[in-house]
């Protein structure tokens, strides 16, 4: 094992090849294999350069060089030391090579790996030969630790595990010392990456120790002194330092930490000295000494690192083991910020103090002393952050809510201190402006519910802070005022009156003069023009037209619907849409509808006002381009017509839809003489950025799956749609479900690969299966968006696709991930279900009151006629039912009250039966049709990229929400068998949460689409936008009429 010691020249330069490993991270043959050819080219170079190069390779083993090697060589050049340690890197490298990842050897390649370790220990011994005279300690620990582990792998290879078990306890406790004496982490990563997994499976076969204390364990192997010539390694770590070989006495150390309300048990005995380190050495620090905190923030920084190594393997611990480490994880990273914060604020002290401690300070220094200041301050800002992401800190709202006022607290004295640096340069404004920021922080700041030690700021330091800030924002007010005033002219005028917070530099005799202007005239003042007179809004016009009546009586409104034109009452007339005529009902109307009729233009078109509002609703106001010329005098403006069509240069040079009007004009064509009819309805600004950023995403992805069609043309079309189908499938489950459960799907157990990647790679899927399901995905999730009755063949692939991964009965017993991907069937008809029931039967309401025909067009003739004979039954009993209290005198006592009761209860069952029908149909209706797509429209490409985007958005969901959630994976372990099911299990709830989000999202703008076709109205001739773009048509020469 080669480490990295400080030696002379001679060994420093092999001495670091394990930490250049270790840095490359190989993670494949091929990698291995790269270090071990460059280790070759080192080799040959330094036997050209030595002179001990064997060019003759013919009967080589005579005839080569580097067996001959003697001390006196080594001491003349040791270069030649470091061409024995090159070859067993080498050695070391390739045994890597073969056994990499392998998990059971071949007879062949555990032969080849004994041959090359027994090669390896050979050049070992070679080494410690040439060593026999050496002084320098640490050089010849370093040699022994390499042989010692060489020695431990050629035992462990033969099962030889005694003499491995010493061999790896020798290097285990020098490079145990060796950490202790450098600060480099290089030490601990070769005892975790090289040492400490073979040393388990000795303690396992030698004393059945399933979970060992390797510390304990090799300190008592490395003194039974098996391999003599090792031992040497043991007695030189004994006179560096003899605690190092002591066992430790767990009675010395801290059994369990506390943290709060929280309290986790210490196993791992070398964790639990580095705490006890950190700790006795914390209790040494001196506040005014930022020095001494460095000692103790290096033992913090030490444990955190020993623990880091742990929560590697947390997912394979259970529940509580891996609660514990994070209780741990947290109280030394508490801690440690903690230390961080208190030294920053004790160098802030010393920073300051020696500032003070000058009797004048110099513009030069002051600003030298707020930069050092504002580093040190950005420096505990980013440490309170932390603290307050640590985990558990959120919980406790006291700590949490004192660790944020403590980070505003400095993010003011940060502030303020870059005040006092433009205070001093004579910038009154920036100065101001900084302290008005800082006043506004500390408005912020609570106080300090939890109490820190060392010379962490508590509340009465804030709240004297606060008085002295806002003092001297005061003063810097005044000064900013003042020197404004006096380098500008005042803005109002020359006279006191118009500059009342400025004190004039006049003489006594002026004074009296410049108070007010005493001769003031009138001015003029300049007005918007007028383009027509003020009386011609009072000229009266007549009109053929006069307002719709009901028969036999006035209609009460004015204005409203259409309410400004109409016909008369002796005229015989029929609807011109639902061609209904005077005394007949209109589809879906009562009688009272039935008789509302409107006449919007001069030609003979009549409609009922209902079924004209549900024709004017069919057409999509929000796509319609909005006028902006109205009002504004521009000759160039001009009203457009009725699509607006939006491309990818629309969405770089401005949002059409964006409007600052409050009202949508939008001029139609008559159905029947093709004049222009004026419409008006309220804007809705919601509404128009939803239809905006709809738009916009449909073209990105227009664009952008257009791009790819054609760019992918060239190759198979099918087959390339089944790889883009894999591919989107791939990477929707790799969001959603982790490796482990990603591999219980595909039925590949976790002990053969860890990856899906790599168990395809090894052949452990089949191609052909794994394209199936990946390609699946999607058009799962497609069918999960869409009518759960349909017939087509996305549905088909949906309702088959989670029995796709069942291979037998047994897998539904034994596989909770597929069990659970099968439930989503259900519960996709369960909450189909419960949306036809709730939201859609309102958006069915909705649509009858602005869109009947809607509702009209997907119904049978059978069923219309139904409809009209209900209406007719109905309105005749209302008839007879109001002409009954008419006759009969109504009492207003209790005996009113009761006779009314009577007559509810007795009421016709025609009319029961009439309602009955009616909410059977409203529930078949809602069951069968998707009614708030009246209100929203369908876009192909926004549904396509809102159903692509839905698993993330339910991890996300899943990952930073529901996680928070106190005791969820409790909850969830107990129907579940891993953590990483678990985990699966929360990102399907996270996908269910975005869909109710977005249902309620939905939901509100559709009212307000629903709001906006329930107010339109038609505009009269009179009306200004009218005649603006009637006089616009005019000029352009095209006929008005």
């Amino acid at each position: 094992m080669l480490v990295q010691v400080h030696s002379p020249k001679g060994l420093s330069t092999c001495l670091t090849c394990r930490d250049l490993r270790l840095e490359s991270f190989p993670s494949s043959t091929e990698d291995y294999a790269k270090i071990r050819h460059r280790l070759s080219n080192r080799i040959q170079k330094l036997r050209r350069a030595l002179k001990i190069q064997t060019k003759d390779t013919k009967y080589y083993k005579a005839k080569e060089k580097t067996s001959s090697i003697s001390p006196e060589n080594y001491e003349m050049d040791t270069r030649f030391g470091d061409v024995l340690l090159y070859l067993i890197e080498r050695d070391l490298v390739f045994v890597e090579e073969i056994t990499y990842g392998q998990i059971e050897y071949s007879r062949t390649t555990k032969t080849l790996t004994i041959s090359k370790l027994k090669k390896a220990r050979q050049h070992a011994k070679h080494l410690l030969s040439l060593l026999a005279n050496e002084k320098d300690d640490l050089k010849l620990l370093a040699t022994l630790i390499l042989a010692s582990y060489v020695e431990g792998r050629l035992a462990f290879s033969r099962s030889k595990w005694a003499e491995a078990a010493f061999a790896l306890s020798v290097a285990r406790c020098s490079l145990q010392y060796l950490s202790q004496t450098e600060a480099s982490d290089l030490y601990t990563q070769i005892i975790e990456g090289y040492i400490d997994s073979e040393l388990k499976i000795c303690a396992l076969k030698l004393e059945n120790d399933r979970n060992p204390d390797l510390l304990q364990f090799s300190k008592t192997y490395a003194t039974k002194d098996t391999i003599t010539y090792l031992s040497q390694a043991i007695n030189i770590v004994k006179s560096k330092d003899g605690d190092v070989l002591k066992p430790i006495s767990k009675t010395t150390l801290v059994d369990s930490v506390s943290w709060f309300e929280f309290s986790a048990p210490l196993k791992d005995l070398d964790l639990a000295r580095a705490i006890t380190k950190a700790q006795t050495e914390e209790n040494n620090v001196v506040e005014n000494d930022p020095a001494s905190f460095d000692r103790s923030f290096l033992l913090w920084t030490d444990a955190s690192n020993s623990h880091k190594s742990s929560l590697k393997g947390g997912i394979e611990s259970d529940d509580d083991e891996n609660q514990d480490k994070y209780v741990i994880m947290t109280y030394i990273d508490y801690h440690q910020l903690l230390l961080r914060i208190r030294r920053n604020i004790s160098l802030l002290n010393r920073v300051n103090a020696k500032l003070n401690k000058k009797k004048t300070v110099s513009k030069a220094a002051f600003l030298e002393n707020a930069k050092e200041c504002v580093k040190l301050y950005e420096d505990v800002i980013s440490s309170f952050k932390e603290l307050t992401e640590l985990s558990g800190v959120a919980h406790n709202e006291s700590l949490y809510s004192s660790l944020v006022s403590l980070q505003e607290y400095f993010l003011a004295l940060k502030a303020y201190k870059l005040a006092k640096s433009y205070l001093i340069s004579n910038k009154y404004a920036e100065s101001l402006a900084l302290l008005n920021k800082t006043v506004e922080i500390l408005k912020e700041v609570k106080p300090l519910e939890e109490e820190f030690e060392g010379g962490i700021p508590n509340t009465e330091e804030i709240e004297t802070f606060k008085s002295e800030s806002t003092s001297l924002f005061t003063k810097v007010h005044v000064l900013t005022m003042y020197f404004t005033k006096e380098n500008h002219k005042p803005l109002l005028g020359d006279y006191l009156i118009d500059n009342v917070d400025a004190f004039p530099d006049l003489s006594n005799e002026d004074l009296l003069a410049q108070i007010a202007d005493l001769d003031a005239r009138v001015k003029p003042v300049g007005v918007k023009p007028v383009l027509f007179d003020v009386a011609f809004n009072y000229i009266g016009y007549d009109s053929d037209l006069s307002k719709v009546t009901a028969s036999g009586s006035k209609s009460e409104k004015k204005a409203g619907f259409f309410g400004l034109f109409g016909l008369d009452n002796d005229s015989s007339h029929a609807c011109y849409i639902c061609l209904a005529g005077k005394d007949e009902l209109a589809p879906f109307c009562n009688r009272k509808e039935s008789n509302d009729w409107v006449k919007p233009c001069k030609c003979s078109l009549v409609a009922h006002r209902k079924c004209f509002l549900s024709w004017v609703s069919s057409l999509d106001l929000q796509k319609r381009k909005q006028e902006d010329g109205f009002g504004s005098n521009d000759p160039n403006s001009r009203p457009g017509t009725l699509m607006f069509n939006y491309n990818i240069q629309s969405l770089f040079f401005g949002l059409p839809l964006i409007k600052k009007s409050e009202i949508i004009t939008v001029f139609i064509d008559c159905p029947q003489c093709k004049r222009q009819l004026c419409f008006q309805t309220p804007n809705s600004r919601i509404l128009n950025i939803r239809q905006t950023i709809d738009a916009g995403i449909s073209n990105i992805m227009r664009v952008g799956i257009s791009s790819t069609v054609i760019s992918s043309s060239v190759a198979s079309v099918s087959m390339g749609f089944l790889v883009g189908l894999s591919a989107t499938g791939l990477r929707v489950m790799q969001m959603v479900t982790p490796q482990s459960v990603q591999l219980s799907l595909f039925d590949v157990k976790n002990t053969t690969t860890r990856t899906l990647v790599s168990a395809l790679e090894k052949g452990l899927i089949p191609i052909p299966k794994f394209l199936i399901i990946t390609a699946s995905i999607p058009l799962y999730l497609v069918y999960m968006r869409t009518n759960v009755l349909g017939t087509g063949p996305v549905n088909m692939i949906g309702r088959v696709f989670p029995l796709l991964l069942y291979r037998d009965y047994q897998d539904l017993k034994d596989n909770p991930a597929k069990k659970l991907l099968l439930l989503t069937l259900p519960l996709q008809y369960l909450y189909k279900a419960i949306y036809s029931l709730t939201l859609n039967r309102l958006y069915y309401r909705w649509c009858k009151q602005v869109q009947p025909c809607f509702i009209a067009d997907r119904l049978s003739l059978k069923e219309l006629e139904r409809i009209e004979e209900e209406n007719r039954e109905e309105f005749a009993y209302l008839e007879a039912e109001k002409e009954t209290e008419t006759s009969i005198p109504a009492d207003s006592g209790l005996s009113g009250l009761l006779q009314r009761l009577f007559r509810a209860l007795t009421s016709n069952s025609i009319i029961r039966k009439i309602h009955l029908s009616r909410l059977r149909r409203e529930l078949i209706n809602c069951f069968k049709f998707d009614y708030s797509k009246v209100f929203q429209g369908s876009q192909f490409y926004f549904f396509l990229a809102s159903t692509l985007s839905w698993p993330y958005l339910g991890e996300l969901v899943s990952r930073h929400l529901m996680s928070r959630i106190p005791h969820i994976n409790e909850v969830l372990n107990k129907h579940i068998n891993t953590p990483d099911e678990a985990e699966f299990l929360r990102n399907l709830i996270g996908c269910i949460v975005v869909v109710i989000l977005k249902d309620f999202v939905n939901l509100y703008f559709n009212y307000k689409k629903f709001k906006q076709l329930r107010d339109v109205d038609v505009v009269s001739g009179l009306n200004d936008d009218f005649m603006q773009y009637i006089n616009d048509k005019y000029h352009q020469g095209e006929d008005v009429n």
